[in-house]
Parts: C-alpha cells; structure tokens; sequence
C-alpha cells in the first residue's frame, strides 16, 4: 500500500480525469505498515521507497539463487523461476491466505485504504476513481487450481471471490468509490486466463480485464451525458 500511496502522490496528476486501481490478493494478505519513522521518511522523499524495492529485488535474488541449488534434479526452469512452487515451497497455505487473509491484515487493509482514497480524491470526483481485483487464479481457474493440488497447496473455495475480494468491495463502496466486477466473467471464462505454473494473467486474461474496465468507464461516461 505505501507503493500505491507513493504513486498517488507522485504520478497521478490533475490531468488524469479517471484512476483505475487494481488491487492484488496479497495486497491485503502480505500487507504491513511501515514503522513511524521511515513512514514519515518515505513520504518525504520517495527515494526511500526505491532503496525499499532494490532491498527486495536482491532478496529474491537471493532466493532463486537458493531455490535452485536446493532443487535435487537441477532442473532450474521447472524450479527456481516457478512462482507456484516458489511460494508453496515456504506457505503450503499461500493461495488460501491470499483468497481469506488474516483479521489482522483485513485490520491493516482497512485503515490503508480510506488514506489512498482521500489522497486520489483530493484531485478529482470519487465517482472518477475506479477499484477491481485480480481474481485469485486458484478460485476460477480448474487449471491453475489443479497445478496448486498436485503440489499439496491448501486451496480456497471454487467459484467464490473469498473474503478478501470482498472486503475490497466493501471498502469501495464505503469510501464512495466505484468497483468494477472481474470475479463473475473470470469464472464464467474459466479457462487460459492465467499462467498454470505462474501466479500472474495471461494476454487473454489481460485483455479480458481490459475489456471488462473499459466497458465500465464507458457504461459511466454515457451515463453522465444522458
């Protein structure tokens, strides 16, 4: 979240008229805040958060370098550069965690994002600021949800957004902002939306998200004029 504030900040200026968010599942399930100090840092000088992300970039460095020396049949390309198998080699759980997060993250989650709305607000309508979620792949993808199994992931639920989709529905609509539904086309397409050994959308799964965003901005601006 300190990321999507940085960005807020910094690059979303007066003459984008419509800001479209949207949010991942570990947004929520891997969320933390910052300690009062580098808060105040980071937002002061945004150079912080770039020391912040080369820190992780070279921490997942260092993970892939060991991932792969720890694979016992040194196939690296079926290893080391596998999202899935990277995240449940350390959470089995991972992919539940990520569609039902915890109280504490949903507690964390709740305060962030009121503070990203004001701030996008600040320079434009809320009827001009735009939320979805990246549907959990493991929730409408038999595909990925078979890839997740067959390496002993714990999994969700089919066909169900999970909570934290949900509590970002909510918080949409509390803040007075607009949510875009992907969750229900996702499902009702199914298939080749998602890398099966990866955690990300595919170019169908990109270009279905697109349309669905356009289609709702659009749907919004001939409101407007009627």
């Amino acid at each position: 979240m300190e990321s999507y504030r940085l960005v807020a900040r910094d690059m979303v200026g007066p003459q984008f008229t419509d800001v479209v968010i949207i949010f991942y599942g570990n947004d929520v399930s891997e969320i933390f805040l910052d300690t009062p100090l580098f808060d105040v840092l980071a937002d002061s000088l945004s150079a912080f958060s770039l020391m912040r992300k080369m820190r992780r970039v070279r921490a997942v460095d260092d993970f892939m370098r060991n991932a792969r020396s720890r694979d016992p049949h040194g196939h690296d390309d079926d290893w080391s550069f596998n999202n899935i198998k990277s995240s449940l080699q350390y959470e089995p759980d991972y992919f539940l965690k990520v569609a039902e997060p915890s109280a504490g993250s949903v507690w964390l989650f709740e305060r962030a994002f009121p503070k990203l709305i004001d701030l996008l607000a600040s320079g434009r309508p809320r009827r001009k600021i735009w939320i979805a979620v990246v549907p959990e792949a493991t929730t409408v993808s038999e595909d990925v949800r078979r890839f997740v199994a067959g390496l002993r992931g714990a999994l969700p639920r089919f066909g169900a957004p999970g909570s934290g989709y949900e509590k970002i529905r909510a918080l949409s609509q509390a803040n007075g902002v607009r949510f875009i539904e992907l969750f229900t086309r996702f499902l009702e397409v199914g298939k080749g939306l998602y890398f099966v050994h990866d955690l990300h959308w595919s170019a169908d799964g990109h270009r279905l998200a697109a349309k669905l965003i356009a289609e709702a901005l659009t749907e919004a601006d001939r409101e407007s004029r009627r």
